[in-house]
């Protein structure tokens, strides 16, 4: 039987020339919600794109899934919540 895990949200600030490096999931769900800012996000399943305020990024990682993030486009900082 799976394990459940029940997590509040995390939110981040992060500043602007952060790389949060490629790193992997495993069957593992992700939710972003980017409040203000603007952060890249490019993975292994060929998406590339930035995420923009108000935006919600859901991956799902299955048996392995690889991404990276990058605040690049913004003044001051930027936040947001992860689960």
């Amino acid at each position: 039987m799976a394990q459940f895990r029940a997590e509040f949200p995390v939110v981040q600030v992060m500043k602007k020339g952060l790389t949060i490096k490629i790193h992997e999931h495993v069957n593992d769900e992700i939710l972003s919600y980017v409040s203000s800012g603007v952060m890249h996000h490019k993975d292994s399943a060929d998406f590339d794109a930035p995420i923009a305020r108000g935006k919600l990024m859901l991956m799902n990682a299955g048996e392995s899934f690889w991404h990276e993030e990058k605040v690049t486009e913004m003044k001051g900082t930027i936040s947001g919540l992860k689960k």
